[in-house]
């Protein structure tokens, strides 16, 4: 899709309604006023989390963590696993192609960029769908972890 798009900014965004989408033209004018090729919605860099239990707080976490720590792009924002992000379509590279549901971190490690600006915003509960967090997830996830680790030093 980010390909066929005629667009110079892409969103990206759950579907789920947990991401607000009448946040997206504040998004892109703050994208637009700080010059930045990617734009992270973020949960942590003082923004909010509504409706989450404990467990699944520290879930988020304790990922966040891993990818920082297996990835040293994703130690540039607060929240590399976020799933709300605009980017400048030419930080897209042929040939990216994310594992599972955390497409920016692909974009940390691969893109083509020089100025990431991560903005608050409140991660609702969800509208619509349920959660798609499950072992299969984790296991996708590690995976993309270390293919991206794997493809970084070649």
């Amino acid at each position: 899709g980010i390909r066929k798009s005629k667009a110079g900014t892409i969103c990206v965004m759950d579907a789920d309604m947990q991401h607000p989408p009448n946040a997206i033209p504040g998004l892109l004018k703050k994208m637009k006023e700080s010059k930045a090729d990617i734009l992270v919605a973020s949960r942590y860099k003082n923004g909010k989390i509504e409706g989450w239990s404990l467990s699944r707080l520290i879930i988020s976490k304790t990922a966040t963590g891993l990818a920082k720590l297996v990835l040293p792009e994703a130690r540039q924002v607060e929240d590399p696993l976020s799933g709300f992000f605009l980017v400048r379509k030419g930080v897209i590279r042929p040939g990216m192609k994310p594992v599972g549901y955390k497409i920016l971190l692909e974009v940390l490690v691969k893109g083509n960029y020089v100025k990431i600006v991560e903005v608050p915003y409140v991660f609702g509960n969800r509208k619509s769908g349920s959660s798609k967090l499950d072992s299969r997830q984790v296991l996708q996830f590690a995976r993309h972890l270390l293919k991206l680790r794997r493809e970084r030093n070649d």
